[in-house]
């Protein structure tokens, strides 16, 4: 026995379009599509409305199906179907809800070539794909121009343009033009305009906001966060407030308002902003939920004004409370100010957690990281840092950070095989990182350090002070007074300015060695003002040197 396909059941085009549209409505696209693919074995012609609730059924996530089921109506056309602009419509929203922005410009243009007037709702569709930006404008306005020649200007096209453009100059005159058409601009458009001015012009943004009333328009939440987003670019954190408080906020608002906050330097009063909804959120759940976004705005409030306490108790109240884990920004931020405030056990325990959470360490992170266990001491922690699993490899911050380490606690032979294999990544370490290798060869082990010199010198490396005198310490530590004076007298070379500590570096290495106190007058030449003679005596005072400097 044959088995009825699902079109075969239905009577006309119109049954079908019905059934169609009942099994959209339910997300039941397949059997839309088995009913659309069942007509033609029954000579049911598909009609524009067919099309078009097949089209719908489909949604922006199968844009790709309504593409398809488009071009088969536009083949079928052949066969006497009427024209097909509600579908293509359809197409062109679908693709527009799924950013397909060739695809919606291929379907206007089918609709120019198939000798039909685009409507409307064929450029808002077109306009909504458009991304926001400077560079949108020119295309912005070759569609408006082109649509002019079809049918008048109306207040969703012009409101999808302002919407599109990005910029507040044309935004501003797409509103005006709305004025000039006597068009009465909606809270959606007011509300565009404002979104527009906000990245640049504050001052209009907020100035638009102000003049709803007189439009007898009311603000939403969408108004609000935007005219918000204004007060964060120009710094205006008592009219955020203000905003915020004039009615029942959400959950946007609240993070449009704490990053405001922050960047007015005012993460005091925005942090208290978190701890009312904390409080509102014990009387109104429903009201008072927040996001991974909250956190990280939090999170970012607290570790730029060096309150890292204050962001981990933030993050363990989130979590305990609504089961809000930070996600790898926040979490980034987290582990950034224990860095920066030396916890580094609270810093590693952050870090041991992320990968559990599908999360990566950003290399900030551990740079953060790393340095706070250098700080500490710690440098055994600092390499488990730098050797752990990572998806690219080695970084410049975190080589920094741990060579850093290395010279804190006098780990020479660390800090030189972290220069290795810097090299070895292609990975060039820069001065700051070799003077800090040179530093950690300080306590005596002044042959690695001479051999450090030449290589940056042979390798045309910028030296500095900072770079030489580290070698002379390591020199004066060993007594090796000959290599002094040759540091000194490159230094000589590339005209550097000598200071004090340098010669008392190398007036301690001369000490005690026959031919090393020949030296001692040239030194004593570079030291010419008696103020500074003594300043350099009571330097080198502590190093038993002093006998040495004093004129014969």
């Amino acid at each position: 026995m044959r088995v009825l396909s699902p079109a075969e059941e239905l009577e006309d085009a119109y049954d079908c379009s019905a059934a169609i549209r009942q099994l959209g409505k339910t997300s039941q696209w397949v059997s839309s599509l088995a009913i659309l693919q069942g007509m033609q074995p029954q000579r049911l012609c598909p009609n524009d409305v067919v099309y078009n609730s097949a089209i719908t059924a489909c949604g922006a996530q199968r844009w790709h199906l309504a593409v398809d089921i488009l071009q088969t109506g536009q083949h079928m056309q052949i066969f006497g179907c009427r024209n097909l602009r509600i579908a293509r419509n359809s197409a062109m929203s679908a693709c527009t809800r799924a950013a397909r922005w060739r695809e919606t410009l291929t379907s206007l243009k089918d609709l120019q070539t198939a000798g039909l007037r685009p409507d409307s709702w064929s450029y808002v569709a077109v306009l909504g794909t458009v991304p926001a930006g400077s560079g949108s404008w020119p295309v912005v306005l070759r569609h408006l121009e082109v649509m002019q020649l079809y049918t008048p200007l109306e207040l969703m096209t012009l409101t999808a343009a302002i919407s599109a453009c990005g910029e507040w100059q044309k935004a501003l005159a797409l509103f005006q033009t709305m004025m000039d058409l006597s068009i009465r601009a909606t809270l959606v458009t007011a509300t565009a305009v404002i979104a527009a001015c906000a990245r640049s012009q504050w001052q209009k943004a907020l100035s638009s906001y102000a003049g709803l009333p007189q439009r007898s328009l009311t603000a939403n939440e969408v108004t609000r966060a935007s005219a918000i987003r204004a007060c964060d670019e120009g710094q205006q954190w008592q009219a955020a407030l203000q905003i915020f408080r004039v009615k029942v906020a959400n959950v946007v608002l609240l993070n449009e308002a704490i990053s405001c906050g922050q960047s007015s330097g005012n993460w005091g009063q925005a942090l208290d902003l978190l701890c009312g909804w904390r409080r509102q959120g014990k009387h109104q759940s429903h009201t008072a939920n927040v996001d991974e976004i909250t956190l990280g705005a939090a999170s970012s409030n607290c570790e730029r004004a060096g309150e890292w306490e204050v962001a981990l108790r933030l993050s363990g109240w989130m979590q305990d409370a609504q089961g809000i884990c930070a996600d790898g920004p926040a979490c980034n931020m987290l582990i950034s100010g224990c860095g920066r405030g030396a916890v580094w056990s609270r810093a590693l325990q952050l870090m041991s957690l992320m990968p559990a959470r599908r999360l990566t360490p950003s290399d900030i992170s551990r740079a953060t990281s790393i340095s706070a266990c250098g700080r500490c001491k710690e440098w055994q922690s600092a390499l488990w840092l730098l050797h752990a699993p990572r998806p690219r490899g080695l970084s410049d911050d975190t080589c920094g950070a741990s060579i850093n380490a290395c010279e804190t606690v006098r780990y020479w032979s660390g800090a030189l095989e972290l220069l290795r294999r810097m090299r070895l990544f292609n990975l060039e370490p820069d001065v700051v990182k070799q003077s800090s290798a040179l530093s950690a060869c300080q306590d005596g082990h002044w042959l690695v350090a001479v051999a450090l010199l030449e290589q940056m010198s042979v390798l045309r490396a910028e030296l500095g002070i900072i770079t030489c005198a580290a070698v002379l310490t390591a020199c004066s530590v060993a007594r090796q007074w000959l290599q002094c004076l040759q540091v000194l007298q490159q230094m000589r070379d590339l005209r550097m300015a000598i200071d004090f500590i340098a010669c008392c570096d190398a007036a301690h290495a001369c000490d005690g060695s026959g031919l090393g106190q020949a030296a001692v007058p040239q030194l004593l030449q570079e030291v010419r003002s008696s103020l500074l003679l003594g300043y350099a005596a009571r330097s080198c005072g502590s190093r038993g040197a002093f006998r040495v400097l004093q004129p014969a």
